[in-house]
């Protein structure tokens, strides 16, 4: 969010010095660097920057809150993050968001403020004081721009719209998020680890397969049913979740027609799962039950 040219009823900082009714006070967002890697949108060092110590008590009190706005109008992504005078980090999965991001700084009123008033206030509103409501802004940056820069996994690829993220060993829960780019499968660092060193050898792929796509596939077409309604379709729906688009061509594919929203809303999702990533299941069996006799062979040539 940007306040651009909008106007206030009430004094505020603003990093537009054309902008600001304070004559000397500023504000302004930091952020020493942008880091991208193949899971992760890393703003590094971000902070605030404000010389105004009426608002800095403020802040102390708990009466101000600074938060970094980041907006993705491509991916429909906004998220703010409350941030201090002191660098930090904020994380965004690189699949929450493309092209181009936006991000800004507010300073905002956490509880009403009467006769605030301040030296440094521009001769128009000098001698004045105003009452501030909860939410109001106070401080202002616009901030920046940037391009979010990867290598997009063919959409042709049913794989690709599945994203394997390691959480932390004290939560033993595979956990699966349907988002807007990808279908989240997040996996216990031990066991990601394992799966991370085995995921290219074609032994054990399918029994990957098997028990990480096949309930994320389940979980993301019943996600997908559950929002289907009057006022929501398929279509509409495929642009609020862009690996739908994968999961009918690839029905296309297989099954020589076009999904039709009939045809999702009746699917089976666990058969049609299981076709659509070529019987991951009874492969899986096959590929166990493969190792298991060349272990036992193994042993007896011992």
């Amino acid at each position: 969010m940007r306040t651009n040219k909008k106007l206030f009823p009430y004094p505020i900082i603003n990093n537009d010095l054309n902008r600001s009714t304070f004559t000397k006070s500023t504000f302004s967002l930091e952020c020493q660097d942008i880091e991208q890697t193949n899971q992760d949108c890393i703003l590094k060092g971000v902070h605030y920057i404000l010389d105004n110590d009426a608002i800095v008590e403020m802040i102390k009190k708990n009466k101000v809150k600074v938060y970094c706005v980041i907006e993705c109008s491509s991916s429909l992504y906004r998220k703010e993050f409350e941030i201090t005078s002191e660098p930090m980090n904020i994380k965004i999965p690189i699949y929450d968001i493309k092209d181009n991001v936006v991000v800004s700084s507010f300073a905002v009123i956490m509880s009403k403020i009467v006769d605030f008033k301040d030296d440094d206030f521009i001769e128009d509103y000098s001698g004045y004081s105003f009452t501030l409501d909860k939410y109001d802004i106070i401080a202002a940056d616009d901030g920046f721009s940037f391009k979010v820069d990867y290598e997009e996994e063919s959409d042709n690829k049913l794989s690709s719209i599945f994203k394997v993220i390691k959480q932390s060993d004290e939560d033993l829960l595979v956990k699966i998020t349907p988002s807007h780019k990808k279908i989240f499968i997040y996996v216990p660092e031990t066991q990601f680890n394992h799966y991370d060193n085995l995921k290219n050898n074609e032994s054990v792929k399918t029994a990957f397969f098997s028990m990480l796509i096949i309930p994320a596939l389940i979980i993301a077409i019943e996600h997908i049913k559950s929002n289907l309604s009057e006022n929501k379709n398929l279509d509409d729906l495929a642009l609020e979740y862009s690996w739908i688009k994968s999961l009918k061509q690839r029905y296309k594919v297989v099954f020589s027609k076009e999904l039709s929203e009939d045809e999702f809303k009746e699917m089976n999702s666990l058969e049609v799962s299981q076709v659509l990533v070529n019987y991951p299941i009874v492969d899986g069996i096959e590929s166990i039950y493969d190792l298991s006799f060349k272990k036992m062979g193994d042993e007896y040539d011992d």
